[in-house]
């Protein structure tokens, strides 16, 4: 969270009430500081909180998401082919940027009621927001040729090769067009892979010296 020597930073989802709260609890003076439980619970973003019945063990949480298996990953934000303007422009000759979905529903002021519908991330490795959900400014696009395995197939990864041999490791395709910073500008991988062992991986393309189907 330091971004800078003595400056703390903060990722940009964080709603106002997320980085009050926190900035409180770092205060180095301790008649500042949020020292009690009973302090904490009076931030206002813990309003909606119902203290009393969340320690008598009756709260209901406000959404359960219904699983089908530890691999099912419908609920993760993350959802490939789409193509954004970059940013909003006074005109209406707008050229259209390709890029991923990484997020959706993000706290927004300019926004109503208060969630910018997408933020995007795009070739170039910006992230975008996308302030409405309408074709003049998001709209279905392609990144080449869909990928073969759908998302919870299982799979294995060309992993190295050992005194001659490959070494391939087994797992279960989580994301398509994974993107990290890392990467050059552009690229997107194929595939997400989360192994058996745990470890999350990306296959950089989409061919069986790669990554290939696995039936077991």
């Amino acid at each position: 969270m330091q971004s800078k020597p003595g400056k703390v930073g903060h990722p940009w989802r964080w709603r106002p009430a997320t980085r009050e709260c926190l900035q409180l609890l770092l205060q180095k003076v301790p008649k500042t500081r949020i020292c009690s439980l009973s302090r904490l619970q009076e931030q206002s973003i813990f309003s909606d909180i119902d203290w009393k019945a969340l320690e008598e063990e009756a709260a209901q949480p406000p959404f359960v998401p219904q699983l089908s298996s530890d691999d099912d990953v419908r609920y993760i934000p993350y959802e490939p082919c789409a193509a954004c303007v970059a940013l909003r422009a006074p005109y209406a000759c707008v050229p259209w940027i390709k890029g991923i979905v990484i997020m959706t529903r993000l706290p927004h002021s300019e926004c109503h009621p208060e969630f910018a519908p997408y933020m995007v991330r795009l070739d170039d490795g910006r992230a975008v927001y996308v302030l409405e959900d309408t074709d003049a400014n998001i709209r279905a696009s392609e990144y080449g040729p869909a990928p073969r395995f759908a998302i919870g197939t299982r799979v294995e990864c060309f992993a190295n090769r050992k005194r001659g041999s490959e070494v391939w490791s087994k797992g279960r395709v989580v994301a398509h067009y994974y993107w990290q910073a890392s990467f050059p500008c552009g690229f997107f991988a194929p595939y997400q892979i989360k192994l058996d062992k745990g470890k999350l991986i990306y296959a950089p393309d989409d061919c069986d010296k790669c990554i290939r189907r696995v039936f077991d």
